[in-house]
């Protein structure tokens, strides 16, 4: 055991000290004018997009990190986005803005759409929000209640690429505060340890998915 930590030390050494600092990515990347979509099998494949298609590869140009409850999307094949819209229960017109919202959730860089689902108790929101969160982010937890703090909100944000808050009652300030920053790009710092003064950054831009009942936005900065 002694040997083996040895060598794990000498290892982590090598690579914090030894080697160039790259960037890394949570489910989607851009690399020049592709996009790379981690599709979080065991074989760590990728989904390459351009203006000439798409195609799976076994290699990934970029880094992608997981959280542990981020899960594997389908192997895609041909077809069309409009398979999805039997599925859900919205007007022709939401369906407009529900595609444009999963296009631009596939921007690499941001600033990203807020989607909002609202209706009546029973119209199925719930159901909705989940598969649409689960085409292109799939997660073990896929629907979370509202943090109670911003600090969860950004590690909440910070562990997958999209985040869904689900049966909305109220957005408070804070937390509406903070969608508006995580949707356009900004950092949240915190303490590492309670015991010390280090600053711990959170610096993020993601697409964020919420559903509730009435009128959910009140502030004008996030509506």
């Amino acid at each position: 055991r002694q040997t083996l930590a040895d060598a794990i030390g000498v290892l982590e050494g090598r690579a914090a000290f030894l080697s160039p600092v790259e960037k890394t990515f949570r489910r989607v990347a851009g690399l020049s004018d592709k996009v790379y979509i981690d599709l979080c099998d065991d074989r760590w494949r990728v989904i390459e997009v351009d203006a000439k298609g798409w195609r799976i590869l076994d290699q990934s140009p970029v880094n992608f990190t997981r959280s542990k409850a981020m899960l594997a999307l389908p192997e895609p094949r041909l077809g069309s986005v409009d398979y999805l819209r039997n599925l859900l229960n919205v007007s022709d017109q939401g369906w407009k803005l529900i595609a444009g919202w999963l296009l631009g959730c596939l921007n690499p860089d941001g600033p990203y759409p807020l989607l909002v689902l609202g209706g009546e108790q029973g119209t199925a929101k719930s159901t909705a929000a989940e598969l649409i969160r689960n085409t292109l982010d799939p997660n073990s937890a896929p629907l979370r209640s509202v943090p109670r703090s911003v600090e969860e909100l950004y590690i909440a944000a910070a562990n997958s690429h999209c985040t869904c808050l689900d049966n909305v009652s109220k957005v408070t300030h804070p937390v509406s505060d903070a969608l508006c920053r995580i949707a356009t790009g900004a950092g949240q710092s915190t303490r590492k340890l309670y015991s010390d003064s280090d600053e711990h950054i959170l610096n993020l831009c993601k697409p964020s998915l919420l559903n509730g009942i009435g009128d959910l936005l009140n502030n004008s900065d996030l509506i």
